[in-house]
C-alpha cells in the first residue's frame, strides 16, 4: 500500500506579498506591475438583418482590481470581414469603465458573417490578448454565399498538469468536438493498452468534455475510441510517458477546500530524494507558496487548501522545482457568491398605449450598472460565445474559445461546477507562459490614451494684443491662446463630424483665423486573430473587395481644414496679366491681420516704400529697408542696390518719366490717386496681387481687390469653423426599428424589441422603463451588468404580456 505524506499547511505554507523579494515573486510582480484593461461589449443581438444596427454597451475592467478601470478612455470597436479585412471602427468614449455605441449595418455589409472586436492602444503592449471578439452574422436574402458544415472532428488528451508519468495513475481531460467547435456527446469510449484489450471506458458531457484516471505502465501507450452517434469511431493514443518525473491531481469537489495531489513513481525517488518543491497558487494579482521536500520512500504529497485563504475566481496551480522551473501547472475556479450580484424584475402591461413598464430592483448595498436586451421568445438572432462573467473571470486565464459560456455561471450548482473543472483541465496551461514572466517583461510601447490631443499651429505668431479664441459646444471645449502661434488641447472629446471655431481676438475686433491642426491617435492599427476566420469556411459567389484602409494605420494623422457654412469665394473679374506666372498672390483671408491694419500697411510688410510728398503718395519698389513713409524725401538719401546711395530728388525725376509702381484697384489703375487706399482696412480686402513685371512705365505692379457687400457681411461674422471629421463616435439613443408585420417568422427570429443600455440602479433602489409589446405574448431579456464593487450579473428572464 502506498504511503501518503499530507503536508502540514501551518508549519509549511509561506504567503508572499508582492512587496516581497524572492526570484519568482520578483518576476512575477513585474510581470503583472502595469494596469491591465479587459473589455466587453454587451452586443443587442448577434445575428442581424441589412439595414439592422449593432447596438453595444462597452463595459472596461481593471484586470487586478476586478472593478471598472477609473481612468480608461478610449476604446476601439472593429469590425473585420470573414477573411480578417477591416471593415470599419469606432472610437467610443469610456468614463468610469463604461461607454456605449452603435454600427449600422448598410448595403455594403455583403457577407454572411463579420467579427467585432474591442481593444485599446495600451492593450498592445501585453503579449496575452484580451482584446474582445465576437461573430456576429448577417441574414440577407441577396446573398448567395452559403457556408457548408465541416464534418471533421477533433479529439484530444490533456493529461494534467501537463506531463503523463509511467507506473503511476495519471488523470486525463478529454476533448471531443466538430471543426466548427462545437463539443460532440459521447456515450461510448473505450480504452485500449498495445494488446489491443480494453482497460477502461470513459464518456463526455454535451460540450464534449470528460476525464478518466488511467494507471499508465512504463513504455506503454493507450488508444482512446470514441464511438459516434452515427457510428464512426475517432482514435488518438497517448504519447509515450516519462519514466521520471512527477505528476499532479487537483480534486476541486468539496465547497470548503481543495486537494492538490504530487504523484511520483519510484524510479524517480532517488532523483527527488531531500529535493525542495514549491506549489504556487496565483492569480496576477497575489501569489501565495506553499513548498515541500520529498523524501525516499513517499510517492504521493497531498495538499489540503482552504478556499478562504485564497482568492475567489480563477486560480493557477504551479509546482516548481529547486531550480525555479514550472514542471506542472492547473487552473482551477473558486466559486462565492462575492462573485455576482442580482436583481429582481417586474412587469405591468399598459393596454392603453400597448406598452410594458419594467421594473429592476436592486436589494443590495451598492450601485449597480446594467445593460438589457429585449427580443421575442422564439428570438436566434442572440447567442454570443461571451458573457460578462467569461469575459472577466474565465478569459484572462485561459488559451482557449468556451463553448457555451453563458451555461457554466447561469444558477450555478455542483454539476455545473464539476464540469467547469472539466473545462479547466482541457484548457491545459494558463495563457501567461513564465519564461516570458522570467525573461521578457512587457516593455511599454503603446501609450495610455486619454482622449484626442490637437496641436495647432498659425501661420504667424501672436502679438502682443492678439489672442486666439477656440469654441466647441459640441465638444465643450473654450480656450484662449496668448503669445504664441503654436497651441495644444489636451485629452479632448472631439466628436467624430463636429466643429470648432477658431477666432483671432484684438483689442477691438475679431477676425477669422485658420490654424493648421494635427491630431494623436484617432484609429489603432488592428487585426483578427487567424485561428479567429473560418478558413475551412465554402463561399460560393464572389467576395467584394474593399477598399484602401492604409489611412487607418496612421500613428499621427493631419485633417484637411474645412470651412463650414461659408459661400465659395467669387474669383474677380479678370486677372491681372502674370498672375499665374509672375505675380504673387495673397488671399486676404488666410492671413492673419491685425486690427486696424491698412492697405498701406500691408504693402510695407512687403517692402514697398511708401511717399509722402506733400499731401502726394506714392510707391516706390521693394528695399531691404522700405517699413516706413518718407514725409521729407529731399531729406534722406536711401541705400540703392550695389551698395551706393541715391538722392530721392534724383529719383524723383527719374520717376517723372517711369513710375516705380503702378497700382490698380479693381482693375482700375490709381497710381495717381493713392489716397483711395490711404485708409482702407485690409479686412476690406479679398486678394491682392504684386510683383516685377515687363512694363517700360514701371518696375512693380500691384493689383488690389476687394469684396463686394455681400462677401464684407459674411466675412465680419469673424469665425472660422472647422470640420473634426474623426473623432469619438457619436452616442446616439436607441430607436425601435419599424417592421412590416410583428408576427412573421422573420420578425420573430431576428427581429429586436428594445436596447436599453443605460441602466444605472443606486443601492436598494428602482430603475423603471417602459418597452413596446409588438403584439408578443412572451419577451425575453438578456441583462449583463456589473456592481460599483466589481461583482457581475448575467441574466435570462422571459416577461409574460398575458393579463390573468
Amino acid at each position: 500500500m502506498k504511503k501518503t505524506l499530507f503536508l502540514t499547511l501551518t508549519l509549511l505554507i509561506n504567503t508572499f506579498i508582492f512587496s516581497q523579494e524572492s526570484f519568482i515573486n520578483k518576476n512575477y510582480t513585474s510581470y503583472f506591475e502595469n494596469t491591465r484593461e479587459i473589455p466587453y461589449l454587451h452586443l443587442n443581438k448577434t445575428s442581424f438583418l441589412t439595414g439592422q444596427e449593432i447596438w453595444f454597451r462597452a463595459y472596461v475592467i481593471e484586470q487586478n482590481s476586478k472593478k471598472l478601470h477609473s481612468t480608461t478612455s478610449n476604446l476601439y470597436v472593429s469590425v473585420f470581414d470573414s477573411e480578417g479585412k477591416l471593415k470599419t471602427q469606432k472610437l467610443v468614449h469610456i468614463k468610469d469603465g463604461l461607454g456605449k455605441g452603435n454600427i449600422l449595418l448598410d448595403s455594403t455589409f455583403t457577407d454572411n458573417s463579420y467579427y467585432i472586436k474591442a481593444s485599446t492602444n495600451w492593450m498592445k503592449n501585453f503579449k496575452e490578448d484580451n482584446s474582445f471578439i465576437q461573430k456576429i452574422s448577417i441574414c440577407n436574402n441577396n446573398n448567395s454565399k452559403t457556408i457548408k458544415e465541416n464534418t471533421s472532428y477533433e479529439f484530444k488528451l490533456f493529461p494534467e498538469g501537463g506531463h503523463t508519468l509511467s507506473n503511476t495513475i495519471n488523470n486525463f481531460g478529454i476533448l471531443v468536438k466538430n471543426k466548427n467547435g462545437k463539443g460532440i456527446k459521447i456515450n461510448k469510449g473505450i480504452i485500449k493498452n498495445s494488446l489491443n484489450e480494453i482497460v477502461r471506458k470513459f464518456s463526455t458531457n454535451s460540450f464534449g468534455l470528460g476525464n478518466t484516471n488511467l494507471f499508465i505502465k512504463e513504455d506503454e501507450t493507450y488508444e482512446f475510441e470514441a464511438i459516434l452517434e452515427n457510428g464512426q469511431v475517432l482514435k488518438t493514443t497517448t504519447l509515450e510517458p516519462q519514466n521520471y518525473g512527477i505528476t499532479l491531481k487537483v480534486i476541486n469537489s468539496n465547497p470548503n477546500y481543495f486537494l492538490i495531489n504530487i504523484l511520483t513513481n519510484k524510479s524517480s525517488l532517488d532523483q527527488l530524494n531531500n529535493r525542495k518543491f514549491k506549489i504556487l497558487v496565483h492569480n496576477t494579482r497575489k501569489i501565495t507558496t506553499y513548498n515541500f521536500n520529498f523524501n525516499s520512500t513517499d510517492t504521493k504529497y497531498s495538499l489540503f487548501i482552504n478556499k478562504e485563504d485564497v482568492d475567489k475566481g480563477i486560480n493557477i496551480i504551479t509546482i516548481f522545482d529547486d531550480k525555479n522551473t514550472p514542471l506542472l501547472e492547473r487552473l482551477i475556479f473558486i466559486n462565492s457568491p462575492s462573485l455576482f450580484t442580482n436583481i429582481d424584475i417586474k412587469n405591468n402591461l399598459n393596454n392603453i398605449n400597448d406598452s410594458i413598464s419594467i421594473n429592476f430592483k436592486n436589494n443590495t448595498n451598492e450601485s449597480i450598472f446594467l445593460s438589457s436586451s429585449f427580443l421575442p421568445i422564439e428570438t436566434k438572432s442572440y447567442v454570443p460565445e461571451e458573457n460578462i462573467n467569461t469575459s472577466f473571470l474565465l478569459k484572462p486565464y485561459i488559451k482557449g474559445k468556451i463553448q457555451n459560456s453563458g451555461y457554466y455561471f447561469n444558477n450555478i450548482n455542483k454539476e455545473k461546477l464539476r464540469e467547469l473543472d472539466l473545462l479547466l483541465i482541457t484548457q491545459g496551461w494558463s495563457k501567461y507562459n513564465w519564461f516570458d514572466v522570467f525573461n521578457n517583461p512587457p516593455k511599454t510601447n503603446y501609450s495610455f490614451e486619454n482622449g484626442i490631443n490637437i496641436k495647432g499651429t498659425l501661420n504667424a505668431p501672436l502679438k502682443r494684443k492678439q489672442s486666439l479664441l477656440i469654441y466647441s459646444a459640441q465638444n465643450n471645449i473654450i480656450r484662449e491662446i496668448k503669445n504664441t502661434n503654436e497651441f495644444q488641447l489636451k485629452s479632448t472629446f472631439v466628436k467624430e463630424n463636429s466643429h470648432i471655431t477658431f477666432s483671432l481676438k484684438t483689442k477691438n475686433n475679431s477676425y477669422k483665423a485658420s490654424p493648421y491642426l494635427q491630431f494623436s491617435n484617432t484609429t489603432l492599427s488592428e487585426y483578427l486573430p487567424p485561428h479567429r476566420l473560418n478558413f475551412k469556411t465554402s463561399k460560393e459567389s464572389k467576395v467584394e473587395e474593399q477598399g484602401d484602409i492604409s489611412f487607418l494605420f496612421r500613428d499621427t494623422e493631419i485633417l484637411d481644414e474645412v470651412l463650414i457654412n461659408k459661400k465659395p469665394k467669387t474669383k474677380p473679374s479678370e486677372k491681372p496679366y502674370g498672375a499665374n506666372t509672375i505675380l504673387t498672390r495673397k488671399i486676404v483671408d488666410s492671413l492673419l491681420i491685425s486690427s486696424g491694419e491698412t492697405v498701406l500697411d500691408f504693402l510695407k510688410s512687403k517692402r514697398y516704400r511708401v511717399v509722402n510728398d506733400e499731401g502726394v503718395l506714392s510707391l516706390l519698389s521693394r528695399s531691404i529697408n522700405s517699413n516706413l513713409t518718407i514725409s521729407n524725401p529731399s531729406a534722406i538719401e536711401e541705400p540703392a542696390i550695389g551698395g551706393k546711395s541715391i538722392n530721392y530728388n534724383e529719383h524723383k525725376n527719374y520717376d517723372n518719366q517711369k513710375k516705380s509702381v503702378r497700382v490698380y484697384l479693381d482693375n482700375n489703375e490709381i497710381s495717381d490717386n493713392l489716397w483711395l487706399i490711404e485708409s482702407m482696412n485690409m479686412d476690406t480686402v479679398k486678394e491682392v496681387y504684386y510683383g516685377r513685371v515687363y512694363d517700360n512705365r514701371a518696375d512693380e505692379h500691384i493689383y488690389i481687390y476687394t469684396l463686394s457687400p455681400s462677401e464684407y457681411t459674411t466675412k465680419k461674422t469673424f469665425l472660422n469653423t472647422l470640420k473634426i471629421e474623426k473623432g469619438f463616435s457619436i452616442e446616439k439613443e436607441y430607436y425601435t426599428p419599424e417592421y412590416n408585420s410583428y408576427t412573421d417568422n422573420t420578425y420573430k427570429y431576428y427581429g429586436d424589441i428594445f436596447w436599453n443600455p443605460n441602466i444605472e440602479i443606486k443601492a436598494n433602489s428602482n430603475f423603471e422603463f417602459k418597452i413596446p409589446q409588438n403584439l408578443q405574448e412572451k419577451i425575453i431579456v438578456y441583462i449583463e451588468g456589473i456592481s460599483e464593487s466589481g461583482k457581475l450579473i448575467s441574466k435570462k428572464h422571459i416577461i409574460s404580456t398575458k393579463t390573468n
